[in-house]
């Protein structure tokens, strides 16, 4: 009963479907967009100070680089091959303890994001994964919000 729940919330939630799904339906409307801006990316422009305008492969660390410290959750990034030891010693001295998250720099929809809650979750998580990564303290509140605008 709660594997059909979370598919019936799958399907009616479009942030867990397929990108190719969720894309092609506006294709007729980007081409048309484009044409008239003469430019493929015309939707750059809506986040100027963020790669690709947020559309796709922007770091997640040059973002929380333009949020004032005081919106975002205490956050280290790291690059790939960084030391367990190493990781939590920054974490200690950045006052982030575990359980905290850990995701990737550069992902989509939830892509390499994790909930660590100890050494062995790291140690795994990091033999799992070929990216540079954050490390951020574990907001535990009931819900989330995205803000989208046009």
């Amino acid at each position: 009963m709660n594997l059909l729940r979370i598919n019936i919330h799958k399907l009616l939630h479009w942030e867990y479907w397929p990108m190719s799904v969720l894309y092609f339906p506006i294709l007729p409307v980007w081409i048309y967009f484009a044409i008239r801006a003469k430019s493929f990316f015309f939707f750059n422009a809506s986040n100027p100070s963020i790669k690709n305008g947020g559309m796709a492969m922007e770091s997640k660390k040059e973002i929380y680089d333009l949020i004032p410290s005081e919106y975002i959750p205490k956050t280290v990034y790291f690059n790939h091959g960084a030391p367990v030891a190493y990781i939590l010693s920054m974490a200690q001295n950045n006052h982030i303890n575990l359980p905290f998250i850990i995701k990737t720099d550069i992902g989509m929809k939830g892509l390499g994001v994790q909930i660590i809650k100890n050494d062995f979750d790291l140690t795994q998580y990091l033999k799992s994964s070929f990216d540079n990564f954050l490390i951020q303290e574990l907001i535990n509140y009931p819900k989330e919000i995205g803000i989208f605008y046009c």
